[in-house]
């Protein structure tokens, strides 16, 4: 790691110890605006037609319930909850249920979110901190087909930048249904050469549950930067702090609307009843990183450096009395983990023979220091000690990019990314310890061609991975394997052909070495089966006038095991069918939106004889701008107060009331984590 930090220093000193070109550097951008809407695009064409901006007037259009479905702003992402607010969402995407981040990578700011050997579930991905209304952009991509996407992103990745710099500043209040309470300041000033920007929120949040949720959080960023796009450096730091109370999955044949939440022999439960009323969790969140950039006409290059910490404590009980028919089965996993990484690149542009030629050079490298368990528990109280584990996760990771541009309407882009991780595992119970180095080429290439009425054409081929769990490492019979290899490739078109029209048709194949699978008993993900993914996604944008924009996504697919079993081939929790649709007024002072996202029915089981239910959800926002620097907000989230399911399973469980079976396996059912009935929330926000 030392030498690491040596190669990064160096490489700093000697890009930014230039001397700055007497030019004006392009921004790349151009700005068209048609009365109050502003469309961006950017001059280069991009290398995928599944890869996409989006703005934060986007972000701000949405009704959203938590931080983490701002990713349904990429279109086909499903954000949804099995447990407590304060737990890291489910994402599906591209035919895969990611869990909590295992094929989903994102970032905020360059810092990876994503955890490896995570105490709750591999690639863990929370995004309970950040701060919507501070987001500038988020980049999106999917597939395996980008040098600067690593772990976690064979189906898709988001990188999130927060503003340096506010116009105005802002206070936030809101109000709503179930308990819904949030303050949020946030403001940037001059200091010395630069800006000081800063942000601090508070929120509560109970939920329909019959214990309330109570999940409380606060949020505070700071930041300070200095210079331009051309040449700038920035400093940032963050803190979060959140706890709440945990109404996990039920299962079906629990549920007896109108009971009370207590058993009794006659009694059951209702919907939003928990099984175990004492599951709950905390977690804490701190990062500091900085960065420096400097962009020439020809060339480009940035360098960063970021230390983060972050523990969880969760109680979570997902079979009931299985396991243990006296005290229960509610489990501890506790984790405490410090991060240290850096990232370094640099791109130079060229004419070689009359051919625009752009190479980048660039390694991220990364270090996670975590210590984890996993405890048996019964009412909080610890029962027996499961599992300890140390693990140390070194990644170091470079890449290397190459585009042509061999005529006006041909470019290709290749590109190679190594992969190298060294683990130490440790088993603090065993007293064992298990070192490995594990290592992995991703080439990846593609080609572009057009435009030729204003739509191109777009072909990608490449190799991505995920790692696993490196606890697995410590099995004696049946270790892990670290890295498992994805190939994918994706053909589509991105098209302006029909006036005020935008469209994306993307056709794609995915197929992983090893599938990461959801483990209710142990609430974690273990790997399986090799499997193939298949599908289609096609969004659109129509601006019907300047001031009324129609939007749609659809994106269909299926999953299946490639490697025969008798248990079957489908993937469970694979989703199948995603579409949502929107309306988005925006006239003078007044914005409003309504929009239906529509999620299809999953097998939850390997032979597809179980499904989940469809679910059907509508939202409105309305937006009044007054006396110049005032804002009220409005929102309605499950706007026809449709009784849907966030999240659904099936897998073997035993209530406390139920008889021990003669193979003592419990009693297979579906079980649920419902929807919130609908709700509405009320800001007040003045400008500064």
């Amino acid at each position: 790691m030392k030498i690491i930090f040596f190669l990064f220093l160096l490489l700093s000193v000697s890009i930014f110890s230039q001397e700055p070109e007497n030019e004006q550097k392009e921004s790349g951008f151009e700005n068209i605006k048609s009365n109050s809407i502003e469309v961006k695009g950017i001059r280069e064409r991009q290398s995928s037609s599944s890869e996409g901006k989006i703005s934060s007037e986007k972000i701000k259009s949405r009704a959203i319930q938590s931080p983490g479905e701002i990713a349904e702003t990429i279109p086909g992402v499903i954000v949804t909850q099995h447990s407590g607010g304060g737990k890291a969402n489910q994402y599906f995407l591209r035919g895969f249920s990611v869990d909590h981040g295992t094929d989903f990578a994102s970032s905020i700011d360059g810092i990876g979110i994503n955890n490896p050997g995570h105490a709750h579930g591999q690639g863990y991905n929370d995004l309970n901190f950040i701060i919507p209304e501070l987001v500038q952009e988020i980049k999106y991509r999917k597939g395996v087909y980008n040098v600067e996407d690593g772990d976690f992103s064979s189906a898709g990745s988001m990188h999130m930048t927060y503003y340096k710099t506010l116009e105005k500043g802002k206070v936030n209040m809101e109000g709503g249904s179930y308990g819904h309470r949030r303050v949020l300041a946030m403001n940037s000033t001059p200091l010395g050469k630069g800006n000081l920007i800063y942000a601090l929120e508070y929120s509560n949040f109970n939920g329909p549950w019959t214990i309330p949720d109570r999940f409380r959080k606060l949020n505070s960023v700071i930041g300070y930067s200095i210079g331009d796009e051309s040449l700038g450096f920035s400093m940032q730091a963050t803190g979060y702090r959140g706890s709440w109370h945990a109404t996990n999955q039920i299962p079906e044949r629990a549920e007896q609307k109108g009971k009370s939440w207590i058993f009794t022999d006659n009694g059951g439960l209702n919907r939003f009843d928990a099984a175990d009323t004492t599951d709950m969790g905390k977690s804490q969140r701190g990062s500091l990183n900085t960065e420096i950039h400097r962009i020439t006409k020809n060339s480009e290059a940035k360098f960063m450096l970021y230390a983060l910490y972050y523990d969880l404590d969760l109680y979570s009980n997902f079979t009931y009395y299985l396991s243990d028919p006296e005290r229960g089965d509610q489990i501890r996993q506790k984790e405490i983990r410090s991060v240290t990484g850096g990232k370094a690149s640099y791109k130079l542009k060229s004419e070689i023979f009359g051919l625009h030629m752009d190479n980048t050079v660039g390694v991220h490298t990364r270090r996670d220091y975590v210590q984890n368990e996993l405890n048996h528990t019964e009412s909080l109280y610890q029962l027996e000690a499961l599992k300890t584990n140390r693990l140390i996760i070194t990644s170091v990771s470079p890449y290397y990019e190459n585009q042509i541009h061999w005529m006006e309407k041909f470019k290709t882009v290749l590109g190679i990314r190594s992969e190298t991780y060294l683990f130490n595992v440790g088993d603090r119970i065993n007293y064992d310890e298990v070192k490995n180095t594990s290592s992995l080429l991703t080439p990846k290439g593609g080609f572009i061609i057009g435009p030729w009425y204003q739509t191109d054409f777009f072909f990608n081929a490449g190799r991505g991975f995920h790692s696993n769990d490196p606890r697995g490492l410590l099995e004696k019979t049946n270790q892990v394997t670290t890295l498992a290899g994805t190939k994918g490739m994706e053909a589509g078109i991105k098209s302006g052909f029909i006036k005020n029209f935008m469209m994306n048709l993307t056709f794609w194949k995915l197929n992983l070495e090893s599938e990461l699978v959801y483990s209710g008993d142990s609430g974690t993900t273990e790997p399986g089966r090799p499997s193939v993914r298949k599908g289609v996604e096609w969004s659109g944008q129509y601006n019907v006038l300047p001031y009324l924009q129609w939007e749609m996504d659809l994106s269909l697919s299926k999953a299946n095991y490639t490697k025969y079993d008798p248990s079957g081939d489908s993937v469970p929790q694979s989703a199948r069918t995603v579409a949502s649709s929107a309306i988005i007024l925006n006239k003078n002072d007044h914005f409003a939106s309504i929009r239906v996202r529509y999620f299809g029915p999953r097998p939850l089981n390997e032979d597809d004889t179980v499904r989940s239910s469809a679910s059907t959800l509508w939202s409105f926002q309305y937006t009044k701008n007054f006396l110049e620097s005032w804002s009220f907000r409005f929102e309605v989230y499950n706007l026809l107060n449709a009784p849907y399911n966030q999240i659904q399973y099936y897998y073997p469980t035993r209530l406390k009331q139920e008889p021990i079976g003669p193979d003592d396996g419990g009693y297979n059912d579906r079980l649920f984590h419902p929807g919130i009935p609908r709700s509405f929330k009320f800001a007040l926000t003045m400008s500064f």
